[in-house]
């Protein structure tokens, strides 16, 4: 029988990780639009060769590699960060199994998913759609929008 304290050490866990849980999200986003994972589907490289290739600076730079290999995309092996089987499964676009589609919308979406409008939402009962009204509307008059809706709905399926 469990005792109270390891059942709340469980829950704690269980909590911080879904409050953490953003921090992989907003890598990986980060990542695919960047173009990290497509630089390093050709070599591994080091955190500063990214950094160079990229543009970006190299703590920060630094900091995105070692996230998104906490999150088991990348691996760190002689100072040098490349791909893991998962991240070439997902994240790379010649893969059969590329989220790139998905990836896509999430960016392009990611701004509704704040504290500020779910709870604008809950409160009123309006779609977060594009932060603004109803989802199938918001779609007819937004040719990108239905068109990174479509692909990213085609992708969930396969």
């Amino acid at each position: 029988m469990e005792t109270d304290t390891a059942i709340q050490l469980a829950d704690n866990d269980a909590v911080l990780g879904i409050l953490y849980a953003n921090f992989g999200c907003f890598a990986l986003l980060t990542g695919h639009k960047l173009g990290v994972f497509e630089l390093l589907a050709t070599e591994p490289l080091t955190a500063s060769e990214v950094a160079s290739r990229l543009e970006l600076a190299n703590r920060p730079a630094e900091i995105l590699l070692t996230t998104l290999a906490a999150q088991r995309l990348l691996v760190k092996s002689g100072g040098r960060f490349s791909l893991t089987p998962l991240g070439r499964a997902y994240c790379i676009e010649s893969s059969p199994t590329y989220l790139g589609g998905m990836l896509d919308f999430a960016v392009a979406t990611h701004s509704m998913c704040t504290v500020e409008n779910l709870e604008a939402s809950a409160r009123t009962g309006q779609s977060l759609a594009y932060g603004r009204g109803e989802i199938f509307q918001e779609h007819a008059t937004g040719q990108n929008c239905d068109r990174q809706f479509s692909r990213w709905r085609r992708l969930a399926t396969l």
